[in-house]
């Protein structure tokens, strides 16, 4: 595995990686990942996320092609299935399980970064027609809810520069005291 980076450098060199060589993920790595997700902040600290990791390759081509938008899936060595469930006590329970597996993902993109890995953020919404298949393929209980799915694996060939940090801040979208 990599040796580690500053919080700064995965933050500010981090990017979404879509095409893989041909080789596995080390056992160590997915566990490193996965506990990065689970040291995301929660809502209550009530860590109502799951976490899925396939590495099948006749399941991870079946997914490839369940959204245009998922083709990444047929090179990559690893996918990160992250849902959510609801505890029902609370009224926002179901927004407050998005917003902690959107936490817990990014926490999992910034350190398969820092491994050394290339990852991309795959997105699922419910309305979706291929979202049921997703579940059902998975065997993902109905009161659990699919949130985002994350394609990891070693990059292939070498990545165009990112723009630069300060390229990327836009002031216009600060806004003081109120919008």
């Amino acid at each position: 595995m990599k040796t580690e980076m500053s919080a700064t450098d995965a933050l500010l060199t981090r990017r979404s990686v879509r095409n893989f060589l041909n080789e596995p993920v080390s056992e160590e790595e997915p566990k490193a990942i996965l506990r990065a997700g689970m040291f995301a902040p929660s809502a209550h600290n009530r860590r109502t996320w799951e976490f899925i990791t396939v590495t099948k390759r006749a399941v991870l081509n079946e997914l490839s092609v369940m959204s245009r938008y998922w083709g990444m899936l047929k090179e990559a060595p690893l996918c990160i299935v992250t849902c959510g469930y609801s505890l029902g006590i609370l009224p926002k329970d179901e927004e407050f399980l998005v917003q902690n597996s959107a936490a817990a993902t990014e926490n999992m993109l910034l350190m398969a970064h820092s491994l050394g890995l290339g990852a991309v953020w795959l997105g699922i919404c419910r309305e979706r027609p291929y979202y049921e298949s997703v579940k059902e393929l998975l065997k993902i209980p109905a009161d659990v809810r699919v949130v985002s799915l994350m394609a990891v694996g070693r990059p292939k060939g070498e990545l165009p520069e990112r723009a630069k940090p300060l390229e990327r801040f836009e002031a216009q979208k600060w806004h003081r005291e109120c919008y």
